[in-house]
């Protein structure tokens, strides 16, 4: 049986892998999630909707992932070292204020609850978000 992989290397200053995230804070796993990588996919597809038959068919394979930090070595190329250790940032955001609602671009940047009518407070909301920072993971798929 030909059994085919794909090799993935995500390497970056800040990255955000949620899976549980309520209300006004988005958490992050020390890894990637595989809806965060199948989300990708879909994107660079140019998917567009639920997907779902895509998505069950992909929910089959199994993911593997190592997390890596950087092994300076004098004289050597540099190492890669697994871990799970990255420190993790809380950034604060304030989203939907400021927007001018007479401006019909502007207006569709102003948060609004799921009937499509304007939010409590104006649709601005506060949020607090984990990233990981300078994350290195190899994703094997």
């Amino acid at each position: 049986m030909n059994k085919k992989y794909m090799l993935l290397w995500f390497e970056g200053p800040l990255q955000s892998w949620g899976s549980d995230s309520k209300f006004g804070r988005r958490e992050t796993e020390k890894f990637p999630t595989k809806s965060g990588i199948y989300g990708m996919f879909l994107a660079a597809m140019g998917a567009q909707g639920p997907q779902i038959e895509l998505l069950e068919t992909l929910s089959k394979f199994k993911q593997t992932v190592y997390s890596c930090i950087r092994k300076e070595e004098t004289g050597n190329p540099t190492f890669y070292e697994r871990t799970l250790d990255h420190p993790i940032l809380m950034d604060f955001h304030m989203i939907g204020s400021g927007y001018n609602e007479k401006d019909e671009w502007e207006r569709m940047l102003i948060p609004k609850k799921s009937d499509g009518s304007s939010a409590v407070g104006g649709g601005a909301k506060m949020t607090y978000r984990k990233y990981l920072q300078d994350s290195k993971f190899a994703v094997i798929q």
